[in-house]
């Protein structure tokens, strides 16, 4: 098992949500959550994010709409990252 570093996370978020991770990269990420409360509180922004979306009545975002609130987060987190 390797460390991540935060903005590994950032990178891997989308694939731990959609269960797509390998399993040394899975362990990698669940040690690193514990240990990072500014990464665990992202990836709980994301869920809340996801499941606000497909709550959403009778409409569904396009595809690029929600490619760039990922983005976006990605580019949020990073800047944090970085001070």
């Amino acid at each position: 098992m390797h460390e991540l570093t935060c903005a590994q996370m950032v990178e891997s978020i989308t694939d731990y949500l959609e269960g797509a991770l390998p399993p040394d990269e899975l362990e990698s990420f669940r040690a690193h959550l514990l240990s990072c409360d500014g990464c665990d509180a992202y990836l709980d922004q994301m869920r809340s994010t996801v499941r606000l979306l497909r709550a959403a009545p009778g409409h569904r975002l396009p595809v690029a709409v929600e490619s760039a609130i990922v983005r976006t987060f990605r580019e949020w987190n990073g800047t944090r990252a970085d001070q």
